[in-house]
């Protein structure tokens, strides 16, 4: 999961269009049974980070397959949320900015990463 977000980080922040989706400040912890990353939302870039937070907005925990498939735009947040494939805490605001996210930057196809 680790390094297919480091290439959704890549493709957010050098994707012009993007860059209005990321005027707000918001901290997401991405959980599964191996790992925690933090992905933030800060000064127009979308930030990877390993460190725990003290303040978290959004939390999406999940199995590795599910994140996975998620990162890759593969399935909608609020789908994989509403089929309890993720559990999901987060305003609906964030909600809607996280997909659009992780549908928009989804990476080119030679740059896919297996999971």
């Amino acid at each position: 999961m680790l390094e297919l977000l480091r290439v959704l980080v890549e493709e957010v922040n050098t994707r012009g269009h993007l860059a209005s989706l990321l005027t707000n400040q918001l901290t997401v912890l991405l959980r599964s049974e191996e790992e925690e990353v933090i992905l933030k939302i800060e000064n127009g870039q979308l930030i990877l980070n390993q460190n725990q937070e003290e303040r978290v907005d959004v939390v999406i925990s999940g199995k590795n397959p599910d994140l996975n498939k998620l990162v890759l735009g593969e399935i909608k947040l609020r789908t994989a949320s509403k089929n309890n494939e993720i559990d999901l805490k987060s305003t609906m605001r964030a909600s809607l900015l996280l997909e659009s996210l992780f549908i928009l930057a989804i990476p080119k196809q030679n740059q896919f990463i297996a999971g």
